[in-house]
């Protein structure tokens, strides 16, 4: 963090200084250009040739303020992340369960205010991802699984967007019993229920008040609270996919771009 801060002070001195240098030569251009009154038309043409090359180089040095301007409002994941360990551990212990916590890209930089906003709704996803995704020992065990479930949390660059994705190696989203639920709220009939993709049926778990549960869990329900993180991952411009696959478990991807 250190570095990159260094990094752009250091940018943004040099890029100031020649931008004051290069102002200075095309206010310098501008009145030699008007006050010689004996300069003729092909003349005039050169010199107007010479300072809209200026002024084009001055738009590239504002350009680039603006870029270092950009990257000073950025911050590591790393603060965020740090919360995470603790989390998945309490809510383990509370279902008791065996998790794994896997963590990579927490050097990546986003705009604070959208690190803020994401807090909220990943760490309800974790939770979900405890109390719903992963098995207790005894079923991993039962499926011919290691009894230690593993949940990981990946974030990704690409370009100004940003990728995090948030996995279980758990038993896998129960789409019959989205669709079940689905058809008794109303939001589907049999008939159209047969024809839905995957895609379009996990999308019922980002309705208000849905879940699959009888009863909500002691941390969450598969699906409660869900409409809330997908408003919140909307708010900062971004949106929230579910993939998954039954006996192999479940990712949770959220795109959004990196500053607000």
């Amino acid at each position: 963090f250190v570095e990159v801060e260094k990094l752009v002070v250091d940018g943004v001195i040099e890029n100031v200084g020649e931008l004051v240098l290069n102002m200075n030569f095309t206010s310098s251009l501008m009145t030699d250009i008007l006050e010689d009154e004996n300069l003729g038309l092909s003349e005039m043409r050169e010199q107007l040739k010479h300072l809209n090359a200026q002024v084009q180089s001055t738009a590239l040095f504002c350009n680039t303020l603006l870029d270092y301007a950009f990257l000073l409002r950025l911050v590591p994941l790393k603060p965020l992340f740090r919360k995470f360990p603790r989390i998945v551990r309490d809510a383990a212990r509370k279902v008791n369960k065996k998790i794994n916590l896997e963590m990579q890209g927490e050097a990546i930089r986003v705009d604070q205010e959208i690190m803020n906003m994401l807090e909220a709704p990943l760490i309800h996803i974790l939770r979900n991802s405890v109390d719903h995704g992963i098995e207790t020992p005894e079923a991993r065990l039962k499926a011919e699984k290691t009894e230690i479930g593993t949940v990981s949390i990946l974030a990704v660059q690409r370009e100004r967007d940003i990728t995090i994705e948030i996995r279980d190696d758990g038993a896998g989203i129960n789409t019959d019993k989205v669709l079940t639920k689905a058809i008794e709220k109303g939001l589907v009939t049999q008939k159209e229920a047969k024809k839905l993709s995957r895609e379009k049926i996990y999308d019922f778990l980002f309705h208000p008040g849905f879940s699959t549960q009888e009863k909500a869990g002691e941390l969450s329900g598969r699906g409660v609270g869900m409409d809330v993180v997908q408003h919140e991952v909307k708010k900062i411009g971004g949106t929230i996919e579910v993939q998954s696959e039954t006996g192999k478990g479940t990712t949770f991807r959220l795109k959004f771009p990196m500053i607000a």
